[in-house]
């Protein structure tokens, strides 16, 4: 009888040890997954706005006249700054 007694001391600390560490690895698991999905999430709906921006400030039907040089300098330049607020927006946004 007092055999038994001693392995349950040593059992005892030994389950509620591991018991406790797969609780915590399980806690954590389930914060990253969680904070990666809403990450996630976030970026894509910034990456929307950013797109419905830019769709309602560039003309696309000019596009091959920028790549192809042949375009109104005026616009083209207009165009740039539109395009280089978009990060400062997005910063603005976290």
């Amino acid at each position: 009888m007092l055999k038994k007694l001693g392995t349950l001391k040593i059992k005892f600390p030994l389950i509620s040890f591991f018991t406790y560490f797969v609780l915590v690895g399980v806690l954590l698991s389930a914060c990253y997954i969680r904070f990666s999905d809403n990450m996630i999430e976030t970026y894509e709906d910034h990456g929307k706005e950013i797109l419905n921006l830019a769709a309602e400030d560039i003309v696309i039907d000019h596009i091959p006249d920028y790549l192809s040089g042949n375009y109104d300098r005026a616009e083209y330049e207009a165009t740039v700054r539109k395009l280089n607020l978009y990060p400062r927006y997005h910063e603005a946004c976290r």
